[in-house]
This record gives C-alpha cells, sequence and structure tokens, in this order.
C-alpha cells in the first residue's frame, strides 16, 4: 500500500484550480465529471490534490478532506476492513479510466478511500 492523494472538496473548481496552478505551481493530471460534480488531479512532483466540486459544494464552509491509499487488491482490503468492523461509506466504485475504489471510516470516523489503479 502506498499514500496516492489528498482531496478536498471546493465551492469552485475553477478557482481552487487556478490557486493551486498559480500560487504554488502545481500542474493539472487529469479531470473527469463524476456523478455529477468535477474532479481535478493536480500534481508537484509526489504530491498528488484532488480538487472535488460537488452540487452540494456551495454550501462548504470549511474544506472537507479525505486521505486516499493505493491498494494492491481493493476487493481484499474492502473485505478486511468489512471483517474488522470498519463501515464502508461509499463503494465501491469502478470508474471509466479502469480504477476501483471505495471509501471508509477510520478508528477516530476520519474519512479515508482505498484506489486499485489498472496497470494496462
Amino acid at each position: 500500500m502506498k499514500f496516492h492523494h489528498i482531496a478536498l472538496e471546493v465551492k469552485d473548481i475553477e478557482v481552487s484550480r487556478s490557486f493551486y496552478q498559480d500560487y504554488l505551481g502545481l500542474e493539472e493530471e487529469t479531470q473527469f465529471e463524476l456523478m455529477g460534480g468535477k474532479i481535478a488531479f493536480l500534481t508537484l512532483g509526489n504530491l498528488r490534490i484532488e480538487l472535488i466540486q460537488t452540487q452540494d459544494s456551495e454550501h462548504v464552509t470549511s474544506g472537507r478532506i479525505h486521505l486516499c491509499f493505493e491498494v494492491k487488491d481493493m476487493e481484499h482490503a474492502l473485505i478486511r476492513l468489512i471483517k474488522d468492523g470498519y463501515y464502508i461509506t461509499e463503494g465501491p466504485y469502478f470508474l471509466a479510466n479502469g480504477w476501483k475504489t471505495f471509501f471508509s471510516t477510520g478508528p477516530d470516523a476520519e474519512i479515508l478511500e482505498f484506489l486499485e489503479i489498472s496497470r494496462d
């Protein structure tokens, strides 16, 4: 397992993208729409930030975040977490780019994403 990205829920993805590019030098890796929302991945070296604008994002009062860890086998990670009593909050989702993902809570209700990347 390795760290993949940190995600920020933002009010306006264009404003946030410009900020991270103009002030911090991040570059856009990819962007797409998912379930009515907009997503952009920005990178700087090994740092990857996911910006998320959902239909509810206009009501964001402070940036909600989640940590994402890349796993070799999403199904194995999912089964292990469920077996150990952790709550799966979303997913699993199978994305058009071949990625597989789900979200879980950690021991202190922090939001964690587990992501399997297709290596085709």
